[in-house]
């Protein structure tokens, strides 16, 4: 029998990046020589948009300190010499001061370089691919670090995923299951994803709402698996997420399956390459952030209008509607949602909230109730030990 408590609502959970900032996790190591098997158990924080770079780097610090050969990510020196000399901080402190580092916003830096482009290309007629901007070492150096800055949130994201395995989303995705709520997510991370292919019941071919072009799997054991074919659940990803990948030369959308938890060695390397994944050199991680170009899947926002419509009760985790995400509280004014919804908020800031949030869903049912998505996971199972 299920430990949880069947409700008939209709159920939908917008996840922000605070619902991926608590990672509790433990970490295997095998002592060949002395033929010892050793684990320990780690709380620490997940990235955010303010402080990225000193959250990743503070997990990166971590996980070398206890698999001190593992593969790791950096900041290329471009980028780091930008962003350096953009908000006026050393290294050592966007990286090692959390205070210090927070003043460097990731995806309002991400805006500041694409706006920068936009500038160039407009000044030009408006287009890209001009010779004259091709040949111009500032558009070309601009252009770089938009690339780099991807690549490192993609790289930082695939090395966390692939490390650390949450027990508070495994605790969240079997009560998901439980319930047949729907997901809508804002994270490129695949900590959630994993945890729910991890209960048999859902599965990433399945359940994403859209259909991909070609499914990647980066082992033979996963390949020959029995998949589930059809799903309670779906977990739409409107910013696109680090296991999709696009052709676009081919108008392709492939996802890739991430290896499973049980193969996992010292280095990680189910999401790292792009290349390896497609035919030639021209398939990109297909995460989208924040800025003019966002709305690039057009089913899933569609979908997300369907759900949220239908919900009887929406739990918000991390989730603020903040100003780099503009577009995302305009499309939800334009969702008619239910005259009685229900809406829970689970923020440290959600006090704060409660006005924005009664202004885009129309109701006056909304409380806050967890500040953290660590403490709402505890609630779900009261008896179950998630930290240590």
């Amino acid at each position: 029998m299920s430990p949880y408590f069947r409700v008939s609502v209709s159920t939908v959970y917008i996840l922000g990046a605070g619902a991926s900032h608590d990672l509790s996790f433990r970490i295997s190591n095998l002592d060949a020589g002395y033929g010892t098997h050793t684990h320990k158990n780690f709380t620490i924080e997940g990235p955010l948009s303010s402080g990225y770079f000193y959250y990743c780097n503070q997990i990166l610090k971590t996980i070398k300190e206890n698999v001190p050969l593992c593969s790791g990510f950096s900041i290329g020196d471009n980028l780091l010499a930008y962003i350096c000399k953009k908000y006026d901080i050393s290294k050592e402190d966007l990286l090692n001061k959390k205070e210090a580092s927070q003043k460097v916003n990731i995806e309002s830096l991400y805006i500041d370089i694409e706006t920068a482009i936009d500038d160039m290309e407009l000044e030009r007629g408006g287009r890209q691919e001009d010779p004259s901007l091709l040949r111009d070492p500032e558009f070309l150096s601009l252009f770089a670090l938009q690339s780099d800055l991807k690549s490192y949130i993609f790289n930082s994201l695939s090395f966390i995923g692939y490390y650390c395995i949450s027990k508070f989303h495994h605790i969240f995705a079997k009560y998901v299951i439980d319930i047949s709520a729907n997901i809508i997510s804002f994270n490129w991370d695949v900590l959630l994803d994993e945890a729910m292919c991890n209960t048999k019941l859902w599965s990433y071919s399945a359940g994403y709402g859209i259909v991909f072009d070609k499914v990647i799997y980066k082992n033979d054991t996963d390949s020959t698996a029995s998949a589930v074919s059809k799903t309670n659940n779906i977990i739409l990803k409107p910013h696109g997420s680090i296991n999709w990948y696009s052709d676009m030369d081919k108008g392709k959308l492939y996802f890739v399956v991430p290896v499973g938890l049980k193969l996992r060695g010292g280095t990680f390397g189910q999401l790292r390459s792009c290349e390896s994944i497609g035919e030639d050199n021209h398939v990109f991680s297909y995460i989208i952030p924040p800025g003019k170009k966002r709305k690039h899947f057009p089913a899933i926002w569609e979908t997300m209008k369907d759900v949220l419509q239908s919900a009887d009760k929406i739990i918000a985790i991390g989730f603020s509607f903040n100003s780099n995400d503009s577009h995302v509280k305009e499309e939800f004014e334009c969702i008619c949602f239910k005259k009685d919804v229900v809406v829970e908020i689970i923020n440290p800031n959600g006090s704060e909230l409660i006005d924005i949030y009664k202004s885009v869903f129309k109701t006056k049912k909304i409380t806050v109730k967890y500040s953290s998505f660590a403490d709402y996971c505890d609630s779900l199972i009261p008896c179950a030990k998630t930290s240590g």
